[in-house]
């Protein structure tokens, strides 16, 4: 289909501004401290706390047919198992899900999670793949370097960076969901530029969420 190929085009396109962000940079590299690592692990849990429960249920609720429940149901399943991972990767550093819940998010952290949420509800499916959906194919690359940072300079075990490593095969296969999605209901040209409109949206809002971490994480002083 030439819309997903042009999608693929623009999301290759992203690499730099997600893959390639400081945040991420700085993790595969070993230059956070813990106490920064640890500022990281609360702030990124309250955008997964959003994804991988609330938005992957409501992917299962606005599907068109029955074949898009199923997929959609598969998804939801897969994503809602990955957070007990999760809590073993920040168990590590000290933090309880209670700690991660009761901290203070940025608010920039919610724009992507925001966004997705408006989709859902006033946007149309295909709309709601390309926004809030594609971006799984970057985060799988940049789950990718954040798990060399913590095998290589944290000290952590496969078990314990296994959050990452999921994500690293998992989204690369939710990616092609999304794309199914986008090819199965994009029919117009107006629906076209719908689609493409909101996919640049969704990583304008990514960017903004990964921006607003590592200004959380930059407040917090190395040596602390």
């Amino acid at each position: 289909m030439e819309l997903n190929r042009e999608l693929e085009e623009f999301v290759n396109s992203q690499i730099g501004r997600t893959v390639r962000h400081p945040l991420i940079e700085q993790i595969g590299e070993g230059r956070l401290s813990l106490a920064q690592l640890r500022v990281f692990a609360q702030q990124f849990y309250h955008f997964l706390a959003e994804a991988e429960y609330r938005f992957s249920a409501l992917s299962v609720v606005r599907s068109p047919d029955l074949e898009s429940v199923k997929r959609n149901l598969a998804h939801a399943v897969d994503e809602a198992g990955h957070m007990e991972h999760y809590l073993r990767f920040a168990a590590v550093l000290g933090l309880t899900e209670q700690d991660l819940e009761q901290s203070e998010p940025k608010p920039g952290v919610f724009h992507f999670a925001n966004y997705f949420y408006r989709l859902s509800f006033f946007a149309t499916p295909a709309e709601v793949a390309a926004g809030a959906g594609l971006p799984e194919g970057v985060f799988a690359a940049q789950c990718e370097r954040i798990e060399q940072g913590l095998l290589r300079y944290y000290g952590y075990s496969g078990v314990e960076a296994k959050f990452f490593s999921l994500h690293t095969v998992a989204d690369r296969e939710h990616e092609k969901l999304h794309y199914w999605r986008i090819e199965r209901q994009v029919t117009t040209d107006i629906m076209r530029k719908k689609v493409m409109r909101a996919a640049r949206l969704g990583f304008q809002y990514y960017v903004e969420m990964f921006d607003a971490i590592l200004d959380a994480v930059s407040e917090q002083r190395q040596d602390a």
